[in-house]
């Protein structure tokens, strides 16, 4: 079940779902920009014995900060190279 404003579609859920469940293990996070903001996002199986149960943990960072960090010092860089 999605919640409202998460910037996950179903069809995004589904990919990583199935990225989980084939054991796939240490795949890069998916990059998203919602609503003007940079985000990783990564996703666990969440195994259970009842198979009712079991399902899908997503961890959501925001890189926003990151990448601005990142675009200041790359203006700063370009700057002072033209000095």
């Amino acid at each position: 079940m999605l919640r409202a404003g998460l910037p996950v579609t179903p069809t995004t859920l589904e990919g990583l779902r199935a990225r989980t469940t084939n054991g796939t293990r240490g795949a890069a996070p998916l990059l998203v920009e919602s609503e003007g903001r940079q985000l990783a996002i990564s996703a666990g199986a969440f195994p259970d014995p009842d198979p009712a149960r079991a399902g899908v943990i997503l961890l959501i960072r925001d890189l926003s900060a990151e990448a601005e960090a990142e675009r200041v010092k790359r203006d700063f860089v370009s700057m002072v190279g033209h000095e």
